[in-house]
């Protein structure tokens, strides 16, 4: 039982670092590492990661634009009406 007091002391003592004294704090348990960081730090790296998805899907959207064998909406659509009608429904 005394492990887990100690656990509990060290881990607290890594969210006051954090929290506080605004550090980010690198572990290593075994062959495993993490990083502890404050909420305000993971809020910025999700805003980068999605801004960098959104690039990334303009981008996509750029090259279907520019892709000649792709058919527009609004002509599918079209497709499908005609189609429909021909089949009587």
């Amino acid at each position: 039982m005394q492990e887990v007091i100690g656990q509990d002391a060290a881990l607290s003592a890594v969210a006051t670092r954090v929290t506080e004294e605004k550090e980010r704090v690198r572990l290593k348990v075994g062959d495993r590492e993490v990083a502890v960081v404050s909420l305000e730090d993971l809020d910025f790296l999700e805003d980068i990661e999605n801004k960098l998805d959104l690039l990334d899907a303009l981008e996509a959207l750029q090259e279907a634009s520019e892709d000649k064998r792709l058919i527009p909406w609004e002509d599918l659509l079209e497709d499908i009406k005609r189609s429909r009608q021909a089949d009587g429904l």
